[in-house]
């Protein structure tokens, strides 16, 4: 959605009306990951979420997947904290994300015990353009839209094009089998 909206695929000849609008009415979400693995946990008990007070717009995962054992943290942030965070870069966002975690839990130099760190800016990569969609105020419909085949013959697949699940992987998944199966009649 990110690209068809940055105009970065041009059909020939257009898509009909009702397509663009569906791309131009979509929201193209502001969402970024700072992902931390450190040398071992250094927070306690199984949590499915760290959360704080700190007006820092970043809310925090231990572990990974459903391994809550796992010496990671993901921080997710959107909108303005997003933003913030690119704008940073990866290695100043992985300090910032750091000081973070030392003021929730009360460490210094919490950086000793850090193994590696990603910033995943999805909003920057030339492939995704934007976090997750979103459906606006007013928008009912417009993942269906989108969904629709053009003519039988251009298909579209995505996390947006999901009624479901949409903004996520396995909504993307499952509508790449939904085109799948439309394509193969």
């Amino acid at each position: 959605l990110g690209v068809l909206q940055a105009g970065d695929v041009t059909f020939d000849p257009l898509l009909p009306v009702n397509k663009q609008a569906a791309i131009a009415g979509l929201g193209s979400g502001l969402v970024n990951k700072l992902i931390l693995k450190f040398k071992e946990k250094f927070w306690t008990g199984p949590s499915p979420a760290l959360l704080t007070t700190l007006d820092s717009q970043i809310w925090w995962r231990p572990g990974i997947g459903r391994t809550n054992e796992a010496p990671i943290v993901t921080g997710y942030m959107g909108g303005q904290a997003a933003e913030r965070f690119m704008a940073l870069g990866e290695e100043r966002a992985i300090v910032e994300g750091l000081h973070h975690l030392e003021q929730m839990f009360g460490l210094k130099e919490l950086q000793r015990q850090l193994e590696t760190g990603w910033l995943v800016a999805w909003p920057a990569d030339i492939y995704t353009k934007m976090g997750y969609s979103y459906v606006p105020v007013g928008g009912a419909g417009l993942r269906d839209q989108l969904a629709a085949p053009v003519e039988q013959v251009l298909f579209f697949a995505g996390e947006a094009t999901s009624r479901e699940c949409a903004s996520t992987v396995h909504g993307a998944l499952e509508s790449g089998f939904r085109v799948a199966a439309e394509v193969m009649g």
